[in-house]
């Protein structure tokens, strides 16, 4: 929006008063607000620019109307001169908002009441310094994720372990099935390939008998057996795992280490409610795959250290976070929704919702209920913003948002929800509260981090995590949280901190 020509003197005016009377300390930097009381800036315009100041009143009713429309201005030498803002606001909002703490917006000379209207003024990159970062991260991300067009060889390398599978397995129907970043998108350079085996409910208890018999060397829980197989398609350096079940091979043609292990506690499951939540709304995966990132860059995640939580982890915080830690939520639980369902075919309301898992050595009956008809509308614009918006109809179930905060402001405040350590004790997506479902207090109270896991919910995700790992990830959010909102870059925070520890463990 462009100033009202007609007053630009006023404008001018205004922004060199208050420039060179602030009433907020000084710090010597040139991206430092500049802060006055309306009434004292309103009493110089009176006294300095009567004329002006009256003319300005007969279109705007008053001051503070005028600089709500009139926020722009240039200002400064003209070697210097930037686009700054302003703003009215409380002496109240101005310490909580602003942040005095923060370099950009220091304290105040003066003691003033809260409810006292404070004229302020700052260069525009502070003012919409969560825009710019939007944009940061979004061409951050653009530089590491591949893209969707190259997804075809994480397919090509399920395709050929997966025909092996359903030969060698045929008896109980097994598939091989793509899991993790590659399932979910968030694949970057570096990405392995991770699969499971798949093998269907009423199945199961068969290969279960199977292992408990002397006729199990060949079932998939036979790591050797499917090493073999796994040889005979060409993949190369086996190395079995044999704790945790699983097998590690090299693919000769992507080059990429490939893990597959069989299907136990719900994994493929998990990342289908995951995929789901991302459809709600883009922040979602946006913030999900920037906290993965960065996370990833410090060397945060359970490949680094198996005590520091895992990537899905990452991700189910910041779903929890979007769904319970902000006034108002960006999405909604998909395992307990606040409204009604609409829509009659949706999974929820199927009767095939269980299935049936190996978790620690016991074969169980989950529910693996969730709903997949939600759209939800921009109560703003009343847009539909998720990849369901071209399928609005009656049997679609439409939830209505508030919140419009863009990815960089999301950013920030996820940093601060998790700079608190009893914020990492009860991290639950099952319901829309927040709080772990179906739990008694002895069973999480003495956990450093507790994940629940949105179907095993008996489980905690973060089980390995010390009470250490969580100083470490609180650390490093607090730095990314304060680092951010003094005006670094996303580029920043996902590097400095590396170069710091390289200086400090040499």
């Amino acid at each position: 929006m462009t100033n009202d020509e007609r007053f630009l003197t006023l404008i001018q005016t205004s922004f060199k008063y208050v420039y060179d009377n602030s009433i907020a300390e000084d710090n010597k930097k040139k991206t430092t607000a500049k802060v006055m009381r309306l009434k004292d800036l309103e009493k110089y315009l009176r006294q300095n620019m009567l004329n002006e100041f009256e003319k300005m009143l007969t279109t705007y009713d008053s001051l503070q109307k005028f600089f709500k429309v009139n926020s722009n201005h240039k200002y400064g030498d003209k070697d210097s001169e930037s686009v700054w803002k302003c703003e009215v606001t409380t002496v109240n909002n101005y310490n909580y908002l602003k942040r005095p703490k923060s370099l950009r917006f220091p304290s105040l000379k003066l003691y003033i009441k809260y409810i006292e209207p404070l004229f302020i003024i700052y260069p525009q990159r502070v003012y919409d310094g969560h825009i710019t970062l939007t944009d940061q991260i979004n061409k951050s991300l653009d530089e590491h994720l591949i893209p969707k067009s190259q997804y075809a060889i994480f397919n090509n390398v399920r395709n050929r372990v997966n025909d092996m599978v359903k030969n060698v397995f045929s008896d109980v129907g097994a598939t091989a099935e793509l899991i993790g970043s590659a399932k979910k998108g968030l694949a970057i350079n570096s990405s392995g390939i991770f699969m499971v085996i798949r093998i269907p409910s009423n199945k199961l208890k068969e290969v279960n008998e199977m292992m408990a018999s002397k006729n199990w060397s060949t079932s998939p829980y036979n790591l050797e057996y499917l090493a073999m197989h796994l040889i005979n398609i060409g993949m190369e350096n086996i190395e079995l795992i044999m704790k945790a079940n699983r097998c590690k091979f090299d693919d000769p043609i992507t080059g990429r280490e490939c893990r597959i292990s069989l299907n136990t506690g719900l994994v493929y499951e998990r990342d289908d409610l995951i995929l789901e939540y991302f459809k709600l709304d883009k922040r979602v995966k946006s913030l999900a795959a920037a906290v993965v990132h960065f996370t990833g860059r410090h060397h945060l995640h359970k490949s680094d250290d198996f005590r520091f939580p895992s990537t899905t982890c990452y991700i189910l915080m910041v779903i929890h976070f979007l769904m319970c830690g902000l006034k108002y939520p960006v999405i909604v639980s998909l395992q307990n929704l606040p409204i009604k369902c609409r829509a009659p075919h949706c999974r929820f309301n199927r009767k095939d919702v269980h299935s049936i898992t190996k978790f620690n050595h016991e074969i169980k009956e989950y529910y693996v209920k969730y709903h997949n008809c939600v759209i939800v509308r921009n109560l703003t614009t009343g847009e539909f913003n998720n990849t369901l918006g071209s399928r609005v109809s009656s049997k679609l179930t439409v939830w209505n948002r508030r919140n419009n905060s863009n990815l960089g402001l999301l950013l920030i405040k996820f940093f601060n929800f998790y700079s608190f350590r009893n914020r990492f004790t009860s991290i639950s997506i099952i319901e829309n509260n927040g709080k772990l479902f179906n739990l008694d207090k002895g069973d999480y109270s003495k956990a450093p981090i507790f994940v629940q896991d949105p179907f095993i919910t008996h489980r905690n995700l973060t089980s390995t995590c010390k009470n250490r790992n969580r100083e470490i990830i609180i650390e490093h959010f607090i730095y990314a949280r304060d680092a951010l909102t003094d005006g670094a870059s996303f580029k920043d925070i996902c590097e400095s901190l590396i170069k710091k520890d390289v200086e400090a463990s040499a």
